[in-house]
């Protein structure tokens, strides 16, 4: 942590639960910075709004003549974008980048190098701001991981990408009955279709105290969060703190490359099989990853973090 050398706004919508996470993070990480979903306050050096909706912009007119910098954090990977009319998010960047020409923002922040490279020629005003991540809070939660148990909390919005994992559980669980599953209320959603004709055998979660939730994380041999379009993926992030195997998609940019973690990146995760044969070599044996993962992830956040906390001090001092 800093000392006390900037003020940092940040806000969010409730709506937003990933960038709210993120911009927790940045609080606990960079000192002197207070996140809100309920309210926003100018009363600082810079103003961070997370994500992005259209009262953003009649705010920005509202506050353009206060001292403080202005900035919108794009956390998005835009692989959402397929899956929403007119490609929304698009239309969303496009009014960014005309509020940077305008001078009403003083800054885009981006989370993720993979959609950074491509945004970066586009505007001078575009910087990477790391995601940071505060994982020394998971620690007690690092419990035994029991072999077999395996973790698959589904997002309520309907994502293609989630019948795959489905699928590929309960084709895990055919050849390994033991396969000890937990999910959230899929039963209440349109994804109980997928185990109407795909048999699965679940304990079922609704919702969940934080503790007991990390606690169900950190007793699990694995975890899955098999997405295209988050580049961070804070559940990943937070499972691994715990010590907890994760299963992800290529489009994470932040895991290094080593033999281990090849065996974590599902890169055909439109391949119910493949997947499930993911799940059945990391859940069996959930130590021998359990130590790696910590580290991986300490060994990010600090990278992280130190960079978040580079970018913010040189805009605020």
């Amino acid at each position: 942590m800093l000392g006390e050398l900037m003020r940092v706004s940040t806000f969010c919508p409730k709506a937003f639960p990933g960038v709210n996470s993120a911009l927790t993070n940045l609080s606990e990480v960079v000192a002197g910075t207070v996140h809100s979903n309920e309210n926003i306050k100018t009363d600082c050096d810079l103003l961070i709004l997370g994500g992005w909706v259209d009262e953003y912009q009649f705010i920005l007119n509202q506050v353009k003549d206060k001292p403080c910098k202005k900035a919108v954090w794009f956390t998005s990977s835009l692989g959402q974008s397929g899956l929403t009319p007119n490609l929304i998010e698009y239309a969303y960047l496009k009014t960014i980048l005309k509020l940077l020409d305008t001078d009403l923002l003083d800054f885009l922040f981006v989370g993720g190098r993979k959609i950074y490279y491509p945004l970066r020629p586009l505007h001078k005003k575009i910087q990477l701001l790391p995601f940071p991540f505060n994982h020394q809070k998971y620690a007690a939660f690092d419990v035994e991981h029991k072999p077999w148990r395996v973790i698959f909390f589904a997002p309520k919005t309907v994502y293609k990408n989630v019948p795959n994992q489905l699928i590929a559980l309960s084709l895990a669980q055919q050849i390994r009955p033991e396969l000890d599953v937990h999910v959230n209320n899929i039963e209440r959603t349109y994804y109980s279709l997928i185990t109407d004709i795909f048999p699965l055998r679940y304990a079922s979660h609704g919702w969940l105290p934080d503790s007991e939730y990390w606690q169900l994380i950190g007793s699990s041999a694995c975890s899955l969060q098999i997405t295209y379009a988050e580049v961070c993926n804070y559940s990943a992030m937070t499972s691994m703190a715990m010590g907890t195997p994760t299963l992800l998609s290529n489009v994470v940019d932040w895991i290094p490359h080593t033999r281990l973690n090849r065996n974590l990146i599902v890169g055909r995760f439109d391949s119910p099989e493949h997947i499930a044969e993911k799940i059945l070599h990391v859940a069996e044996d959930p130590d021998h990853y359990s130590d790696h993962v910590k580290r991986m992830i300490t060994h990010v956040a600090q990278m992280n973090n130190r960079g978040a906390i580079e970018v913010i001090k040189a805009i605020c001092e």
